[in-house]
């Protein structure tokens, strides 16, 4: 199926059955996700039984009750994301850091290098204590929502890299061979 894991609608017979779930999310999902309206729509539900919520949508139903469904979790989770009604992917906030790991982390410095950044949630409590971090994530889209993310935190120290982790490095190395020391 092409629509595995995105975030679709589907009819059965005179209902519609709202997937609950999607673990992938599209540029043209976090483009509808950006939207003022939509925003104001997901901050004003957010008590609200996601598949009721995915129910009264004539469109973006399953992505919009998702979207409610993980911020209500990341309210104890990641309640700094909460609060800034951040993109949440399912698969990705199932596999971050919670906040409250990510603050324990005692490193601080110049420059951070976070090679596994999905979500940010280290990469946000580390750029607390480092002046710059670098977050290098291979997927597009995730880097694109780790962007969008850290704007709605106010985090401007964290610069995201498109990049898997190997080439990310390797990249370094060779600046490193050929930029004489200063």
């Amino acid at each position: 199926d092409q629509n595995q894991g995105r975030c679709t609608d589907r009819k059965i017979g005179r209902y519609q059955k709202i997937t609950d779930i999607c673990t992938m999310i599209t540029s043209n999902d976090i483009a509808t996700l950006l939207d003022p309206q939509l925003r104001g729509y997901i901050a004003g539900h957010l008590s609200d039984d996601p598949g009721r919520v995915a129910l009264s949508l004539r469109e973006h139903g399953a992505l919009v009750a998702t979207q409610i469904k993980y911020l209500q979790r990341a309210r104890v989770k990641l309640p700094s994301y909460y609060a800034a009604l951040c993109i949440l992917p399912p698969l990705s906030f199932e596999q971050s850091s919670s906040e409250e790991t990510a603050s324990v982390k005692r490193y601080s410095g110049n420059t951070c290098l976070d090679l596994t950044c999905g979500l940010g949630v280290d990469a946000f409590y580390l750029s607390k204590r480092f002046r710059q971090v670098i977050a290098v994530e291979r997927n597009a889209e995730l880097s694109e929502i780790a962007r969008i993310n850290f704007r709605l935190l106010g985090v401007q120290n964290i610069r995201v890299v498109n990049s898997p982790a190997e080439a990310f490095l390797e990249q370094l190395r060779e600046q490193r061979q050929t930029t004489p020391d200063r």
